[in-house]
């Protein structure tokens, strides 16, 4: 199996990420990635939220690993977006099943659509920043 770091340069469609320089870009991102992997070889079948998913980069990386993923963002332009990178991807990857759904959400007011019983993985990646503390 690719690494996942290398489909996530390979893959992912350029517009989205950037061109790729043959290294990752920060320390984090290859921590991010040697985390992940480690949890991927148990088995790829995993099912995956991703809150906070923006274009949904990062989960459908996963997804093209075989993962199911769940992607919520608060911005309909990121999940437009994100839906647009999986049709791109399913039409590179045709002979790949793509299994990834993107939801316009307020994670703050709960999710219905998921149980904690049918998620392996929860992806929570730079979205701590973006929270409103309320009063």
């Amino acid at each position: 199996m690719m690494a996942l770091r290398e489909i996530f340069w390979q893959s992912i469609p350029a517009t989205r990420v950037g061109v790729f320089s043959g290294r990752i870009k920060c320390p984090c991102e290859v921590q991010f990635w040697n985390t992940v992997e480690q949890f991927f070889q148990k088995g790829s079948r995993k099912t995956l939220v991703d809150l906070g998913c923006g274009p949904g980069i990062k989960s459908l990386t996963l997804a093209l690993a075989g993962a199911q993923v769940i992607g919520f963002d608060t911005r309909e332009s990121s999940v437009r977006h994100a839906q647009e990178n999986t049709r791109q991807i399913q039409t590179r990857y045709p002979q790949k099943t793509i299994q990834a759904q993107f939801f316009c959400k307020d994670i703050e007011r709960g999710i219905s659509e998921i149980s904690d019983s049918s998620v392996d993985i929860v992806l929570f990646v730079e979205v701590i920043e973006h929270l409103v503390k309320n009063p």
